[in-house]
């Protein structure tokens, strides 16, 4: 199954990447317009950008403050089956090292390049408000 991949540095420690990436407040500096959930196993989480887009996904693992993995349980047909997961490495520097997926896409479309293409985008955004505010 095709899958989208990423990775970045961040220059903050891997808790502030860890909540940004997970708490309600994170979530909606960089990525949603509106949030709910908490990093704890089989916790569902909602992603809200608007009334046509307000998905729900379930964490499926998570060990704070290095990874976290949701199981898309509501969302777009192409996003039902997959799987958003964040895992995050501290180096000694302070810098996190971000290594994201996005998997279980069923097939390779239009969509999944555009997804590619926006994650990449919101990735960069997270990379910013951790860094610059």
């Amino acid at each position: 199954m095709p899958s989208i991949h990423h990775l970045l540095t961040i220059n903050a420690p891997a808790e502030r990447v860890f909540e940004a990436i997970t708490t309600p407040d994170g979530l909606c500096s960089w990525w949603t317009t509106k949030a709910a959930g908490q990093p704890s196993l089989d916790a569902e989480y909602q992603f809200f950008f608007s009334k046509d887009y307000d998905w729900r996904a379930k964490v499926v693992e998570v060990t704070p403050p290095s990874q976290i993995s949701w199981q898309m349980t509501n969302a777009d047909t192409d996003w039902t089956p997959t799987q958003l997961h964040f895992q995050l490495t501290e180096g000694e520097d302070g810098m996190t090292t971000v290594r994201f997926a996005h998997t279980s896409w069923e097939k390779i479309n239009d969509h999944f390049r555009r997804t590619s293409f926006c994650w990449a985008t919101y990735l960069e955004t997270l990379r910013k408000v951790l860094e610059k505010g």
